[in-house]
């Protein structure tokens, strides 16, 4: 519920737009489309940060293989997550792994 509660205001501002342009018979310019990938864009990292675990996995994919299939903005804000994402200290990322796995030692030979 809290990822749709800050998704979603891109997705209507966007289908608003949609919306608009078609009603009055006209084609959104791409200056237009331009502006609001400028200002969503850094929105959707900050959601990818704030959310962190799967959303950042996915911005980071979005960040290497949207390069077709997303505004350029985007990819450029969401590369940001390939490197300068936020971390999680071991004793968070050793008790995750041993719930789903077990014990490191009896999982892995060196860890």
């Amino acid at each position: 519920f809290h990822f749709c509660r800050l998704v979603l205001p891109i997705i209507l501002a966007y289908k608003l737009k949609q919306w608009i342009n078609k009603a009055i018979g006209r084609t959104v310019p791409d200056p237009e489309w331009e502006s609001m990938h400028r200002y969503w864009a850094p929105k959707c990292l900050e959601i990818c940060e704030r959310m962190q675990g799967f959303y950042i996995k996915f911005g980071q994919h979005f960040a290497t293989t949207g390069l077709n299939t997303i505004p350029t903005i985007y990819t450029d804000y969401l590369t940001t997550l390939l490197e300068h994402c936020p971390s999680q200290p071991f004793s968070t990322v050793k008790a995750i792994i041993e719930k789903e796995l077990g014990p490191l030692a009896r999982t892995f030979e060196s860890f």
